[in-house]
């Protein structure tokens, strides 16, 4: 029976980007988003041109000996052959999102909505007034070549995800 929880879980988490493209959820959220960056360690994480994956170093003992992903930075050409970055990760704090893009950084909650918003990382701005469905629209477009990457498993569990996740991501 063991063996058979450890598949399961396996299966779920490696494949949870897959699944959550077919799960019911509320406007406003986007279940691919989340489980990627929730499992990033654990889903396919292909080599793609102009993105990175970023670390976070979980063990430390003089030097980082052991590293986990965090999130996902895209990177492309600016104006004038300028490097942009726009990253987007896991808010290990708030355990929320973050999105970040120039000298901009917005957080999100963990029900993936807007609830506070940085300029220069230190200036916390007002949020109303910011157009959250084109911020969360930006952080697609950094992530979907990874969602993109993503296969349908061998053995199909989309009805044990939906069975647990069924109310994750629906905003109460």
């Amino acid at each position: 029976m063991s063996l058979l929880s450890i598949y399961v879980y396996s299966n779920l988490t490696r494949n949870s980007v897959y699944y959550a493209k077919y799960i019911p959820h509320s406007e406003g959220r986007n279940p691919q988003v989340e489980m990627l960056l929730h499992n990033l360690d654990k889903v396919y994480t292909p080599e793609i041109k102009g993105l990175d994956y970023l670390n976070f170093c979980v063990i430390e003992l003089g030097n980082c000996q052991k590293y986990r992903k965090v999130g996902i930075e895209g990177v492309s050409e600016g104006k004038e052959g300028s490097v942009e970055y726009r990253n987007v990760e896991l808010d290990r704090e708030l355990n929320g999102y973050l999105y970040s893009y120039r000298n901009e950084s917005y957080h999100f909650t963990e029900n993936y909505r807007i609830f506070s918003y940085y300029v220069d990382n230190f200036t916390e701005k007002p949020i109303n007034g910011i157009d959250e469905k084109k911020i969360k629209k930006e952080m697609y477009a950094v992530v979907k070549p990874v969602i993109d990457e993503q296969t349908e498993p061998l053995i199909n569990l989309q009805w044990i995800f939906t069975w647990w996740y069924g109310d994750e991501f629906k905003n109460q």
